[in-house]
């Protein structure tokens, strides 16, 4: 309230404020989401204490996952290949590896002929969201990035 911002371990929290109309925002702990916060934000306040009910619940993450490669440089058409946990291909700009669970997981550029890739390999970690990693390729001889 009035940008100050209070963390506890305990089960409640205290503001001093004076009368009038604030807006409040609840953090979840990890993990968690904020499943309702009554009374709603913002709240009157009018002359007496008033209490905020929230209720947590633990975070859902929707499973399976995904990790998306694109790249972007190549001419179209051009057959280019990523490894994570098995090797795949494609002449469209996008690589999908789907059916994933949570962890971290290795991949690795294949070689295109006249093309130098960036990142050429790397890790992704995968916790309760879809991935996107972009792949930039540049003519062979012809450095990425400033320098």
């Amino acid at each position: 309230m009035d940008g100050v911002t209070k963390t506890t371990t305990n089960t409640s929290v205290s503001f001093s404020e004076p009368n009038g109309t604030d807006d409040y925002i609840v953090d979840a702990p990890a993990g968690y989401s904020v499943t309702s916060s009554l009374p709603a934000s913002p709240v009157m306040i009018q002359g007496s204490n008033l209490q905020v009910n929230v209720t947590f619940a633990p975070s859902t993450p929707s499973y399976p996952l995904s990790i998306t490669f694109h790249e972007e440089g190549l001419d179209q058409g051009t057959v280019w290949c990523v490894t994570v946990n098995a090797t795949e291909c494609s002449s469209d700009p996008e690589l999908v590896f789907s059916g994933l669970s949570p962890g971290t997981y290795a991949f690795d550029v294949s070689p295109v002929t006249g093309y130098t890739a960036h990142p050429v390999a790397g890790t992704v970690p995968l916790s309760n969201r879809n991935v996107a990693v972009t792949i930039q390729f540049s003519p062979a001889g012809r450095q990425h990035g400033c320098g």
